[in-house]
């Protein structure tokens, strides 16, 4: 995803080993259809040593309309983990991790001179 002025740049990669669970043209097609999008170049072959296919979109501004690329990129990339996620290609979010932030009276610094 590449948000400009006049528009945002979308690109799909699928390598040759996650093909049986996401098609190219299918993830593109759904991420487009979150934002309005236009497919500018259909999957073909990526130069890739993973093989695979890449396809590309774009996204024009209408400010008129009150479609903005940096909004749009937003929208998208929602749009483009769902999918993925739908199709087991994308991890869930299911981070219980203990990373806590840690403010300066709490964090004992004089336990790692």
């Amino acid at each position: 995803f590449s948000a400009g002025v006049q528009q945002l740049a979308m690109v799909a990669y699928v390598p040759e080993a996650l093909a049986e669970k996401v098609s190219a043209a299918e993830w593109l097609a759904h991420v487009c259809g979150a934002v309005q999008g236009e497919v500018v170049s259909p999957p073909a072959a990526a130069e890739s040593p993973d093989g695979g296919l890449v396809a590309s979109a774009v996204v024009k501004a209408n400010a008129d309309a009150g479609k903005f690329p940096l909004k749009d990129k937003d929208t998208a990339m929602a749009a483009a983990f769902a999918f993925l996620r739908s199709k087991g290609a994308f991890p869930e979010d299911n981070d219980d991790s203990d990373d806590d932030m840690i403010f300066g009276d709490d964090c004992n610094l004089d336990d790692y001179e």
